[in-house]
């Protein structure tokens, strides 16, 4: 696979070679996860879901949303229902092979990291950032967990497509032909999950700054309008199905700690989390499932805290213009980082998350530029110095891959299954509500309930208290195991802030019946508003007065 010739210099053979040592330091990395299960939302996505257990209709799976009904009906990802189901059907239900794509795909996908790299940069810098993007830590959680494959594919076309864009353009204009192949291939990227849907502003960052001509500004724009036409054609296509497959709606499952927020209200709490992101991009030691709550509150303003972050925008913002003759590859790796987190930012659209490792895939690709550039830069000044320090470099890089291949082998087991996930989310954010809640919930389905109500009341305490459904999901926690006393003050704080909620109004008239509070239970049941005649409502009220009948003929005939 490594092949050494007489007479070559070790420069030499690590060039022609360079492919495959990423993709072996890619599989070193991740290679641990081969023994891995479904865990976590693999379960919901593809263990519960039967139409992906069949390829007698695989059109159909074009036709359905990633999340079942039972889950929402949400999101529209078709070329990921389509691999997942040729996955399950190749290894009749087993985990393995997904998880064997997954390592295959993040391999071919550090390959290709190396491929855009060698095409912009010296080989020192492309092998540097290349070698520090199959290795890096945060990828975990999109290899070794197996939904996380849509965030690899759109990174694989993603890059792919930027660096047919580079070579084509440096060739001369792209031809029609080029536009097909690049605007058929932002479609089937788009299928696999929504944010790769920023592919355009990237070409035009790598137009303007990777391309070495002397246009002017607008003759750019329009040499790129044959390209951004074909694009923008591509994603007409994508939204008009995803619009009727999620029967008019355009819009993704909502975080719920941005229900009902405006817009400086995600600005400033993005404004919080990019210290965080700063962190995990480089030095993700430190790793976890969960980033909710009190890790990332919600801010509706400008606090102290939030200085650095500024910092860190203003920064990038003036060393990308400031190196963007000087170092064209250090500030488009910046423009495709700002670029990679518009939607993971919350500030386009209100996704489902606040902060997840697995969203960072496509924006380490250019930390992964700017960290080349920078190490490259770094070795020439310090082969200035002497061999000394040039061997000093190339040892502290040495170390700190390795370092990266152990933390992601180790981190990689912990996605094995449920309970070692959860178990192990609770001791990085013990915190965390959500960490709490998880694991009360896996300790009932376990049937463990006194050690799931400890847990559930731990998470209540730690949560906001605002949060309805973690007060809903408290309550019925307690109503099943007979705690309605405990359950009663979780419900009425639930309905205070959610009083139109049917189901929750239900839940806790039937709490009140069972320990006999038949006119509170039937007020309850009755003062719905619109919704008093739900047919789940009318029953309970209907049982409150037999019950109360019921005890008055008990009362007089004792």
């Amino acid at each position: 696979m490594i092949a050494v010739a007489r007479d070559e210099s070790w420069m030499e053979v690590l060039e022609r070679n360079a492919v495959w040592i990423v993709v072996l330091l890619a599989i070193a990395a991740s290679i641990a996860g081969l023994r891995n299960g479904f865990a976590l939302d693999d379960i919901e996505v593809i263990i519960k879901n039967p139409r992906l257990h069949s390829l007698r209709a695989p059109w159909g799976l074009l036709e359905m949303t990633y999340w079942r009904a039972e889950m929402g009906a949400t999101l529209y990802r078709p070329m990921t229902m389509l691999v997942f189901a040729l996955q399950w059907v190749a290894g009749n239900g087993s985990p393995l092979p997904f998880h064997v794509v997954s390592i295959a795909v993040y391999a071919a996908l550090s390959a290709a990291v190396y491929k855009l790299a060698r095409l912009i940069v010296p080989f020192g810098a492309a092998i540097v950032g290349a070698t520090i993007f199959a290795v890096h830590p945060v990828h975990v959680e999109a290899v070794a967990n197996i939904v996380g494959q849509s965030e690899l594919w759109v990174a694989l076309l993603v890059v792919v497509l930027v660096t047919r864009y580079v070579a084509a353009r440096r060739r001369g204009a792209v031809g029609l032909p080029e536009v097909a192949r690049l605007s058929a291939g932002y479609l089937v990227a788009c299928g696999f999950k929504e944010h790769a849907i920023v592919l355009p502003l990237l070409l035009i960052a790598a137009d303007f700054l990777l391309i070495g001509d002397n246009r002017t500004a607008s003759e750019r724009v329009r040499g790129l309008g044959p390209v951004l036409l074909g694009l923008a054609a591509a994603a007409l296509v994508f939204l008009l199905a995803r619009f009727g497959v999620l029967h008019g709606s355009m819009l993704d499952s909502k975080a719920l700690i941005f229900r009902e927020q405006t817009f400086a209200t995600r600005f400033f709490t993005m404004l919080s989390v990019i210290v965080e992101w700063i962190r995990l991009f480089a030095w993700p030691m430190s790793l976890s499932a969960d980033y909710s709550f009190p890790r990332i509150r919600t801010h509706t303003g400008f606090e102290a805290e939030m200085l650095p972050a500024v910092a860190v925008l203003a920064g990038a913002a003036w060393i990308a213009w400031y190196v963007r003759k000087r170092s064209p590859v250090a500030a488009f790796g910046i423009a495709w980082m700002g670029v990679a987190m518009l939607i993971p930012s919350n500030l386009v659209v209100v996704t489902g998350f606040v902060l997840a490792e697995r969203t960072l895939m496509l924006a380490t690709v250019g930390f992964a530029l700017c960290a080349g550039v920078i190490s490259e830069a770094m070795f020439r000044e310090a082969s200035a110095r002497g061999r000394a320090t040039a061997t000093a470099c190339i040892t502290f890089l040495c170390v700190l891959l390795l370092t990266f291949v152990g933390r992601s082998m180790t981190r990689s087991t912990v996605w094995q299954s449920n309970r070692a996930l959860i178990e192990q989310t609770v001791l990085d954010v013990p915190s965390s509500h959500r960490a709490h809640w998880m694991r009360a919930v896996y300790l009932g389905e376990n049937n463990r309930w006194p050690a799931a109500l400890d847990e559930m009341d731990l998470a209540v305490a730690l949560g906001e208290p605002n949060d309805v459904l973690l007060l809903a999901s408290g309550g019925d926690m307690f109503a099943m195991n007979g705690r309605c006393p405990r359950a009663l003050p979780l419900y009425r704080r639930a309905l205070a802030l959610g009083p139109k909620n049917v189901q929750l109004r239900a839940n806790t008239a039937r709490c009140l019946l069972n320990i006999g509070k038949l006119e509170e239970a039937k007020t309850l049941a009755l003062n719905a508003g619109a919704d008093a005649g739900d047919e789940r409502l009318q029953r309970l009220a209907s049982a409150s007065d037999s019950l109360e009948l019921a005890r008055s003929r008990a009362r007089v005939f004792p």
